[in-house]
């Protein structure tokens, strides 16, 4: 199926891990003519505002919303020294990244998902949670690419 492109939607924080995995993509599985998601979903405040006055939760938010932005910028450069052509920045908030995650792949229909794993044992991740163990994997969304972050990165063609 010669000039196939895929529509791939990579979930990212502001971590080594989740650039490890754009630099993962992008040197083994992009090819040219596919189209990039990058997704972020910022840090959720709605569960803290019976903690918090409405002056300082905004000025969180907007504290988070402004990561936000320098994250989109971070992945944006690194597409582009990359010659990715074909890329969109998603920021959307939600207080479940995995069903912000679900419900972004469903809407842009992506055919796979590529994502890191802190690599926590089965007791961490069933005391505070993992994005991939929470429902990613039982959703129609295409194919979960997972990876587990390593200590070093591979070399990368956008050294500075």
């Amino acid at each position: 199926m010669e000039g196939k492109t895929s529509t791939v939607l990579l979930a990212v924080d502001n971590s080594s891990n989740a650039e490890y995995c754009m630099n993962f993509y992008l040197q083994r599985l992009h090819k040219q003519g596919n189209k990039l998601v990058i997704l972020h979903v910022p840090e959720y405040w709605g569960d803290m505002a019976r903690m918090m006055s409405p002056a300082r939760l905004t000025e969180v938010y907007n504290e988070s919303q402004k990561r936000a932005k320098v994250i989109g910028e971070k992945f944006h450069t690194i597409a582009a020294k990359n010659s990715v052509s074909d890329i969109e920045f998603v920021t959307k908030d939600g207080n479940d990244p995995w069903h912000v995650i679900v419900d972004v792949a469903k809407d842009k229909k992506v055919d796979f998902i590529v994502m890191g794993s802190r690599g926590m044992d089965f007791l961490t991740r069933a005391s505070i949670g993992s994005v991939q163990a929470n429902q990613i994997a039982p959703f129609e969304v295409g194919c979960l690419f997972q990876l587990r972050y390593k200590t070093k990165l591979l070399p990368s063609p956008i050294s500075d």
